[in-house]
């Protein structure tokens, strides 16, 4: 009877993971991959799996994170004109870069975040105001609008088609949203991630 109450407790555990795995994935929250992996790891700790029930779980969850970050890409490139090309915006910022892993970094002009939407309605608005660039998505997954990275930022402070320095690169202000409230300064970069 014990064997069996282990081995409930191991799937219990494995389908666990996996939801919070998939939940995370399915809203794009990557900036809690920190607290996902302190989790499966408390987990797996807990439940004693065998080495071969951790390597399938790690495999499955990067197939997962693969797949869905294809199928994010496939329904953003069917509603925008999107194509893959490398930057040629050359960036001299010698500090911390932003990256879904830290999720915020001070950069060469204030706090920087990042956000993952369609810009499709974004693309439309900046057309409307006059700026025509190409949308595409670089290498590294940010989101570009002609040879600038596409952000948010403060209306007020700084208006659409602004060009103003990131981590990443020289970016062109395309967009804002509800932390310019509270962090005037603040960027909000658009990724792939």
């Amino acid at each position: 009877m014990k064997k069996k109450d282990k081995n409930s407790k191991r799937k219990n555990a494995v389908i666990f993971i996996l939801l919070a795995v998939l939940v995370c994935l399915e809203y794009n929250f990557y900036t809690n991959y920190n607290y996902l992996e302190q989790t499966v790891t408390t987990e797996l700790k807990k439940e004693e799996l065998t080495t071969d029930e951790t390597i399938s779980l790690i495999v499955t969850t990067e197939e997962l994170t693969e797949t869905t970050t294809e199928e994010t890409t496939t329904e953003e490139s069917t509603t925008e004109e999107s194509t893959t090309e490398e930057s040629t915006t050359e960036n001299s910022w010698q500090g911390e870069v932003l990256n879904p892993i830290n999720g915020t970094v001070e950069g060469p002009s204030g706090k920087e975040t990042y956000y993952n939407l369609n810009m499709s309605g974004v693309i439309r608005i900046m057309e409307s105001s006059g700026y025509h660039y190409e949308y595409w998505i670089r290498d590294d997954g940010v989101k570009m609008y002609g040879e600038y990275i596409m952000c948010a930022a403060n209306l007020n402070l700084r208006p659409r088609g602004t060009i103003i320095e990131t981590s990443l690169g020289t970016a062109i202000v395309c967009d804002t949203g509800s932390f310019a409230k509270n962090n005037p300064k603040q960027l909000d970069i658009a990724v792939d991630w």
